[in-house]
Parts: C-alpha cells; structure tokens; sequence
C-alpha cells in the first residue's frame, strides 16, 4: 500500500479522534513502543502519559471542543518502516474557563512506523505559532 496514503488515513483518525475526544481511537493509533510527544515545551512519554496528560488533560482541560485543521502536508518516505509528516495546522477551540472561542496555529512534525499491527505513530512534536 502506498505510505503516502497510510499516512493521510493516520492524520485523518488523529485529528478526528482529538475532535472527538476520543481516547480509545487516539490511543489505538500510537505503537505502544518508546512513544513521545512534545508539545508547547513539555514531553509526554509513553502512551498512558500522552492520552491521561496531554488528550485528558492538557487539552481536556483547557478546552471544550477543538477543531484541528491541517495544511501544506509533507509526506517523506524515509524507509521501509518510517514515514514522517510535516504540516500546519489550525486549531478552532472553545475555552473552558469562559466559553470563548480561541484559535492558534502552528506546525507539527510526526514520526510513523511500521508495527505488527499496522502503521503507528512513534513521535508526535507541535509547537505552537506565536503572533
């Protein structure tokens, strides 16, 4: 199967699984190995730390609903079991602490490989634009 298209199906379950909030999606598409995501200056590791930390919590926390867009995605081959994803991407949320909308923007670099189970994210590193 073209990775090309493995990785747009990946991005599309990740960012519909954020949307909805929905741990059990979101956690199924992580390999389960080593895993690490780094967002706005902190490091999540493993995948119990990322979806109970940074899904449940940080995002959990912060907001009410969020909508994540991407664009200008980059897809590089770089082996038989490695693929990384680089794109922007815009998020359209609602705040928790006073039911304000709030968007932010920024860029996001993924690290995909191949398991026994399928393509899955190995690392997952945002950084969030500043105006």
């Amino acid at each position: 199967m073209d990775k090309t298209l493995i990785a747009s199906d990946l991005i599309s379950l990740y960012v519909e699984s954020i949307s909805k909030a929905d741990t059990a999606s979101f956690r199924s598409l992580w390999s389960g190995k080593d895993n690490t995501l780094v967002s706005i200056g902190r490091l999540y590791r493993g995948v119990d730390e990322i979806v109970d930390d940074f899904l449940l919590g940080t995002v959990g926390r912060k907001y009410t609903s969020i909508k994540l867009l991407t664009d200008d995605i980059k897809i590089i081959d770089a082996s038989d079991s490695l693929v990384i994803v680089i794109f922007r991407f815009h998020a359209d949320t609602v705040l928790r602490k006073n039911d304000k909308p709030y968007g932010f923007q920024g860029l996001e670099t993924q690290i995909i490989v191949k398991t026994d189970k399928g393509w899955k994210f190995q690392h997952i590193h945002y950084s969030k634009r500043s105006d």
